[in-house]
Parts: C-alpha cells; structure tokens; sequence
C-alpha cells in the first residue's frame, strides 16, 4: 500500500482543506507539492498562470445574454419605439430601429451561441475573455531516465477542489445534468437560429417557437449561477488523490529510474475552472506536444477502478490517444489483479479534453464505479475518511506498470 500517497492525501484534504482554483488554499497546496518534490531531490519549477475563477460562468454569462437578446428582440425595442411621437416620418425612424435593433439582438445570440460551443470544444472564444481570473500555478519536476532519453511521459494530477453543485448532488441529479446539456446545447442553436430567421423572413417567426428553447436556457441559467454561491469541498479524492500519486510515483521514479523514459511530474492548478494548467505548461514547454500525456483523477474513491477513460464527451468525444489506450489495455491484461476496465465519461471532462484538443496523446484514469459513478464527487462527503486505500494503491500500481510498459516500447523502438 502506497502509505506515501495517504500521507500526501490526509494533509492537503485535511491539513489544508478545500483548495478552490486561484485562492490561497490552492496556493499552499502547490507550495506542499513543491517542498515535497524538492525533498526527494528533484529541480523544481513553479509556473504562476492567469485562470478562470470560475467553470460555471461562461455558461451562466450565456444564457443570460441569450435570454437578454430574446428579450430585447420583443420588449425593450418595441417599448422604445413606443416613446417616439407618431407620423410618417417618426414612423419610418422607429421602423428602422426596430430592424436595426432586431439585427443586433439576433447578432448577440449567433456570437454567444458560436461562444458556448467553442467553450465546450475547448477553443477560445469571446465569453472566456469576460469571466473573472485570478492566478494559479503548476509545480513540475522532471525524473530522468538512467539511459539516454528516447520518450516523454507527462503524468499530471490536479491539486484544486470543486464547489458544491446540485447538478452532483448525487448519481440521478448527474444524469439529469447530463441530459439538460444536450437540451441546452439545442436550445441555444434553435434560439440563435429563430432570431435570426426573424430577421430574414419576420412573417415566418412566431414567439410560440422560442418559449420552449428559452424556458430550457432559463433552466441552464439557474443551474450553472448556483455553484457560484457553494462552498468549496475537502477534495480528499478530487483531486488529492491524484496529486498525492504524482509524488508517489516521483519517490519511485527517484528511487528506480526508468531506461530510457523522460517523465515529467505535474501537480497542475485549475483544473475545476477550465483544465487549463497543462495547456498553459505546453505553452511554455511546446516540445511536450511530443510526449504522452497521463491524467490521474479521482483515483481513491470505494467499488471504484482502476479506470481507463476512452474518451471525455461533452459537444465532441475527445478520445483516447489509440497507442496509449492499448498500452493501458496491454498492461490490465498482464495484470489482472490490478482489476483495471473501462468507462466511456459523458456531461463534463479532466485534462484529457483540452490536451485532446491542443492535439496532444492523451489518456486519462478516472475512477468511476463499474456502474458509472464518481464516489463522493463534487460534495462536501469527499473527505479523507472516504479514501479506499486498496484502490489507490492499486491504481497507482497500474500507473507504475503503464510507465514501465512504455519505456519498454521506447527501448523496443530505439
């Protein structure tokens, strides 16, 4: 058992507590990460970067301006014109306005619209530059092999926690999360789509057509403005858990190098606001494009793992690296005991998304149950009493072998 990692877990769940992305809390955190990895030896760098305070606001932020160019289409343009005295010329003034008005309100709703789903595939976009930022950091180090390097690994864990959302209140309440992201994603395309055919071809718009999709909007409004005003949780498995196994592994890699395998060991920051920390450590470090990327998330929770993620969907499936995805499936073949299998994860995302995204090798081990479930998640009951040591020791164990697997395919292929 990896008692190592425990330790790590019990002081930053317990010692330091709820980590939010940007606030102190998650700056100790780091600064742990750090001393700990500088104990063992290692060169370590901090990297301070701007990130989102928040995950939820650009969703809030768009349907609000949604439904304010829904309203502005039918009230406050028509009441405007209202204040204008009556006759041909005022007339023809407060027609044009109106068109004009209308233009303008069906161009907010295309650009929030293009806004959210670049947001859910992880592109920038303009309602990211609106959202408060503060600065997190990532901690890095990196073990070096005993043999010339001929392969990268990047192994990366998040240290920051989550708020509380209804929306994770419990299994059923996900799922119904789940389901209402779809019905937003079409209800922002349809209003968007409506107001501009208004525009067009105003005969053939009616308001019965965009109450459905605006009622849906005013749902996703509610849900995602709510997580603004909960707290922030221990955070014993999401995500110490994974941080605490990235300097488990780094005392292994200091104490049994691998041949010729290059592995970078990231405790990142904001993951719950974007999971922007890699991305951000790519920028300053573009040769990691080459490398393969691991992500340990929620790896310590009861019935739970080891779990091989095949892809993160939330617009778009952003899939497993292939040669990554059958190293991992190599290695729980020749370790059974390890009992690894796979979930295909739907409604929200890890790292793995937007390092997908920025084109990287990608493959994330998130624990959820057989039956689809993160123990604990996103709620004040993810605390340190909740670890279940065997699963992380046995995860970590698979990470440990996935990591030795590759560096044997890197000799292989030198």
């Amino acid at each position: 058992m990896s008692q190592d990692a425990l330790r790590h877990i019990e002081h930053l769940s317990v010692a330091i507590g709820p980590r939010g992305s940007c606030t102190e809390q998650e700056r100790r955190a780091s600064d742990y990460c750090a001393q700990v990895l500088r104990n063992l030896g290692y060169d370590v760098r901090v990297q301070p970067f701007p990130a989102a305070r928040s995950g939820w606001a650009p969703f809030s932020i768009g349907s609000g301006l949604m439904l304010f160019s829904l309203l502005a289409f039918h009230l406050l343009l028509p009441a405007a014109g209202a204040l204008v005295p009556a006759g041909p010329g005022p007339g023809t003034f407060v027609a044009g306005v109106r068109a004009a008005g209308r233009l303008l309100a069906a161009l907010l709703a295309l650009g929030t619209t293009a806004s959210i789903l670049l947001q859910l595939a992880f592109r920038p976009n303009n309602l990211a530059r609106l959202i408060p930022q503060g600065i997190s950091q990532n901690v890095y180090a990196v073990a070096r092999p005993r043999g010339r390097p001929g392969r990268t690994v990047v192994v990366s864990g998040h240290v920051d926690t989550h708020r509380t959302p209804l929306a994770m209140a419990s299994p059923l309440a996900f799922r119904l999360f789940q389901v209402l992201t779809t019905l937003g994603v079409i209800s922002f395309v349809a209003l968007a789509g409506l107001l501009a055919l208004a525009v067009v071809w105003p005969d053939l718009y009616r308001l019965q057509l965009a109450l459905p999709p605006a009622a849906i909007v005013a749902v996703v409004l509610l849900v995602t403005l709510q997580p603004e005003f909960s707290r922030y949780v221990p955070g014993a498995n999401d995500n110490a858990s994974g941080a605490a196994a990235i300097l488990a592994l780094a005392a292994r890699l200091k104490a049994s190098p691998l041949d010729g395998t290059e592995v970078w060991l990231l405790n990142s920051g904001a993951e719950e606001t974007g999971a922007t920390g890699p991305v951000r450590l790519l920028e300053e470090h573009p040769e990691l494009r080459d490398a393969d990327w691991l992500v340990l998330d929620n790896i310590a929770g009861a019935g739970a793992g080891p779990c091989l993620i095949t892809a993160e969907h939330v617009l778009l499936p952003m899939r497993a690296d292939p040669s990554l995805l059958a190293a991992a499936r190599a290695v729980a073949a020749a370790r059974p005991d390890l009992g690894a299998y796979e979930h295909y994860y739907r409604g929200l995302f890890s790292e793995h998304s937007p390092l997908t995204a920025a084109g990287c090798r990608s493959l994330a081990i998130i624990n959820f149950t057989p039956q689809g479930v993160l123990p604990d998640w996103h709620r004040p009951t993810d605390t340190f009493d909740r670890i279940d040591p065997g699963v992380l020791d046995r995860t970590e164990e698979f990470a440990w072998a996935l990591l030795g697997h590759l560096d044997g395919q890197g000799r292989g292929q030198g």
